[in-house]
């Protein structure tokens, strides 16, 4: 079961976590909060001796999950929490997840790594001119 009751210091802990490391594109508290507290999203988290090490942000669709946004703490890159989320919301809805990754991250290959294929290309998409990969997943 994925773990998405947070409380106001996890919230408050991503919205540090945002503007720091996504300083062009980072979700406001208010954004959060409402994420929070919609059912047709969920903030997935992942702690370690209550440290907040990873959050994800998906949106619920009938059809599809949507994942908004997945970090993990560079000090726990490479042990599989992405991978564990991914698989959780995988076994959670059993269906179709889609998510966007533009060509200047790294993630491209993890997502094709977890059973993700790219399904659309959008050219010069973000203000930096990178492109936008969607990319999804189906179950079998």
């Amino acid at each position: 079961m994925l773990k998405t009751k947070i409380n106001h210091n996890d919230i408050e802990k991503i919205k540090e976590i945002e503007l720091i490391n996504f300083p062009n594109n980072n979700y406001s508290y208010d954004e959060l909060n409402h994420f929070n507290n919609n059912d047709n999203f969920k903030i997935i988290v992942t702690k370690e001796h209550d440290i907040l090490v990873a959050y994800s942000i998906i949106f619920i669709a009938k059809e599809c999950i949507e994942i908004y946004k997945i970090f993990v703490d560079k000090n726990y890159r490479k042990k599989q929490i992405a991978t564990k989320i991914i698989e959780d919301i995988k076994i959670e809805y059993n269906r179709k997840i889609i998510i966007e990754v533009s060509d200047r991250d790294n993630t491209i290959e993890f997502y094709k790594k977890n059973g993700f294929k790219l399904i659309h290309l959008r050219k010069n998409y973000y203000n930096d001119k990178s492109n936008a990969y969607i990319m999804e997943w189906s179950p079998k």
